[in-house]
């Protein structure tokens, strides 16, 4: 499922306790919705990544020369289904083709990088039982 934070989720979350999150309210960002069992996430679709913590598409048009694909550093663990907006999502069909396509490497790809992310945390913290809904936004 493909959505879009509406500006309630905006107004929600402010940038200073999440500076990772895109609070740009001017224009909606395409996710990914993925429901991984015990958490739910949006991973955002994003051009420019010079990271490697994303799923790189190398198929589309765009890709070619704005590096785009689905950035694991902006997923957001969704804890109220009332942020996501379904009805407006628009994805470029090379880009969807090639997340359906590859869904599978996708999934595998965002609960490796939050399963790491919650080990870092727990080792810097020295904490033993960080929960997992806490570190939303990562």
């Amino acid at each position: 499922m493909f959505v879009i934070f509406p500006p309630e989720f905006s107004n929600a979350y402010s940038a200073d306790m999440y500076p990772e999150l895109m609070l740009k309210t001017k224009r909606p960002y395409c996710c990914l919705f993925i429901n991984l069992g015990i958490y739910q996430v949006c991973i955002p679709y994003r051009s420019n990544i010079l990271h490697k913590y994303a799923y790189m598409f190398n198929k589309s048009a765009r890709s070619a020369n704005k590096k785009s694909g689905l950035d694991y550093s902006k997923v957001v663990i969704i804890t109220k289904l009332e942020y996501l907006d379904v009805k407006q999502a628009v994805v470029d069909q090379d880009e969807y083709r090639e997340t359906r396509d590859n869904i599978q490497k996708i999934v595998d790809g965002i609960t490796l990088y939050i399963d790491e992310y919650v080990e870092a945390v727990k080792e810097a913290a020295n904490v033993w039982a960080v929960p997992v809904i806490d570190l939303n936004s990562i």
